[in-house]
């Protein structure tokens, strides 16, 4: 979460785009008004907070403990990396949060936000801390999943200027692998029609050494114990669906880290 939580817009007709969020006790949103595609273009009822935004759940602790009358801050979408002013209340056992664009910060709200937030990391720290191999550290990658739905998913979650080639099956990845050079990562499905992930991944070992080593696997449920075995030994790294924003950070940390173990 950032620290140091900026002003909503002075004229409040500036706050074209907005989304008001009801919340559980839980973080689950159980009810909305405004343009939730501010946040994202899937459906939010039900979604947990916590994969809405990065860094949401310091956010929701303050919002339950805090006897304040209002809680302040900035949080990043998962999917697409927008900074949003937030700011939210108790409402009878439940939240309501108000999102909107933000925009530059005043000298009595930066005081405000220390006050409310003295516990917290300044955002330069925090964003010194970002694992140099992110989302945003590519020149492109590679998506691989026969779901149309997770393909968008991947185009939305990757921000400019990563470049996001997507395939829905391992022919359609091999043939984009044939005229890429520049992709950095392959981030593939498990289980597909006509051929696994996993095979995807044994091409590689024989023919692009490199990318073999910079493989990532996506799995959405429950495979055969003899893949699940033969992935384990790949030693790629693996994430399970539905999976947001920090999971893709992750995994992409773990890609790279397994790629600088290895000999070169």
């Amino acid at each position: 979460m950032n620290s140091n939580p900026v002003n909503p817009p002075d004229d409040e007709g500036e706050r074209t785009t907005h989304v008001r969020l009801l919340v559980s006790s839980a973080g689950e949103v159980v009810g909305l008004s405004g343009d939730s595609t501010l946040i994202s273009d899937r459906e939010l009822w039900g979604c947990r907070i916590a994969d809405l935004f990065d860094d949401a759940d310091g956010f929701v602790r303050q919002l339950g403990d805090t006897q304040r009358d209002e809680v302040r801050a900035n949080l990043r979408t998962s999917e697409e990396g927008r900074l949003l002013y937030a700011r939210g209340n108790h409402l009878r056992g439940q939240f309501s949060i108000e999102f909107c664009a933000s925009s530059a910060p005043k000298g009595a709200d930066r005081a405000h936000a220390g006050e409310l937030t003295s516990q917290t990391e300044p955002a330069e720290a925090l964003l010194s801390r970002t694992p140099p191999r992110s989302r945003a550290g590519l020149r492109a990658v590679l998506c691989v999943d026969d779901e149309e739905m997770i393909l968008r998913v991947y185009r939305r979650m990757f921000p400019a200027p990563t470049k996001v080639l997507v395939a829905r099956s391992v022919a359609e990845a091999l043939a984009i692998l044939d005229v890429n050079e520049e992709i950095d990562a392959v981030l593939c499905d498990v289980m597909m029609p006509e051929a696994s992930g996993y095979e995807l991944l044994q091409h590689l070992t024989n023919t692009r050494s490199r990318l073999m080593n910079r493989f990532g696997f996506i799995s959405g449920g429950v495979i055969s114990l003899k893949l699940e075995a033969s992935i384990r030994q790949s030693g790629a790294p693996l994430c399970s669906k539905p999976f947001n924003g920090r999971d893709l950070d992750v995994l992409i940390e773990r890609i790279f880290e397994r790629d600088a173990a290895m000999p070169d």
